[in-house]
């Protein structure tokens, strides 16, 4: 199977992020992709809300990313 990527049809590129990486952390590397037409998502995990105690964690972040 041979997979053809024109301009009519970019990809869609997903980054997910470690623990201890923020979306914020790759708008670069974003940018840098969107620029040249592709269509980039890059979530935040819901454990990464800063709330203490945690309100979400590994398996809240899974489901959230499926």
């Amino acid at each position: 199977m041979q997979i053809t990527m024109t301009t009519e049809n970019p990809p869609i590129i997903l980054i997910i992020g470690g623990g201890w990486h923020t979306p914020e952390h790759y708008d670069k590397l974003k940018a840098a992709l969107e620029a040249t037409g592709n269509e980039v998502h890059c979530p935040a995990h819901l454990s990464m809300n800063q709330a203490r105690p945690p309100t979400a964690g590994l398996a809240e972040d899974t489901a959230s990313m499926r």
